[in-house]
C-alpha cells in the first residue's frame, strides 16, 4: 500500500499521537527536532540536525518513505515499518524528488548527488565554489547557477540526471604550470 503517510516537522509542544522513535546518526547529544508521520498508525520520529539551515520533508517513489532533512542532515524512512533505510549529508542544502526517473537529488552547493530508488547512483564532481542558485529540472537534465565569489558572479552548469555528467559550473580547478 502507498501514499498511507503524510509527513509534516513539528515543535515539541505540538500534541500527536502515536509512540516516539528515536533515531540515532551519532549526533552526539545535539537539539532533535521532531517529524509526525500521520496515517493508520501515526507515529513521531525524533532526529538528530546537521549543519545547514535547510530542512523540509518530501515522499519518494510513490510510497511511504520519506526523505526528511534535518537542518542538513538527510534521513530515509520508511513510515510504515518506522526504519531508518539511511542517512547521510550533514550540510544537505537543497533536495529534489525527480518521479519520471525515480530520483532523489539533494546538494550541498558545491556538488550534486542523485539517488534512485533501487540505491546510490552518482555524484558529479565539484561544480561551485560557494553555493547554487535556480535550480530547475529540464527533462532529463538539471540545470542552474553555481556561485565563484572571486569574481562575484554566477556560471551555468546542466547535470545529466542519468549520469551525474556535469558541464560547466564556476569551480575550475587552477592548474599549476611548472
Amino acid at each position: 500500500m502507498a501514499n498511507l503517510y503524510e509527513a509534516q516537522i513539528i515543535t515539541p509542544a505540538a500534541k500527536v499521537d502515536g509512540p516516539l522513535v528515536v533515531f540515532d546518526a551519532g549526533a552526539g547529544g545535539a537539539s532533535a527536532m521532531l517529524i509526525h508521520f500521520k496515517g493508520p498508525q501515526s507515529w513521531t520520529a525524533s532526529l538528530a540536525p546537521g549543519n545547514s539551515d535547510f530542512s523540509c520533508t518530501a515522499r519518494l517513489w510513490e510510497s511511504d518513505e520519506f526523505i526528511v532533512v534535518v537542518h542538513g542532515q538527510a534521513y530515509l524512512i520508511d513510515a510504515i515499518t518506522r526504519e531508518l533505510k539511511r542517512y547521510f549529508g550533514g550540510f544537505v542544502e537543497g533536495v529534489l524528488v525527480i518521479p519520471h526517473l525515480d530520483l532523489l537529488v539533494y546538494h550541498n552547493g558545491l556538488w550534486v548527488e542523485g539517488l534512485f530508488s533501487s540505491g546510490y547512483a552518482w555524484q558529479t564532481t565539484r561544480l561551485s565554489w560557494d553555493g547554487f542558485r535556480h535550480l530547475k529540472i529540464d527533462g532529463d537534465d538539471l540545470i542552474g547557477e553555481a556561485y565563484d565569489p572571486i569574481s562575484n558572479s554566477w556560471h551555468d552548469f546542466t547535470v545529466d540526471l542519468s549520469t551525474g555528467e556535469a558541464v560547466g559550473g564556476s569551480y575550475q580547478p587552477h592548474k599549476q604550470e611548472l
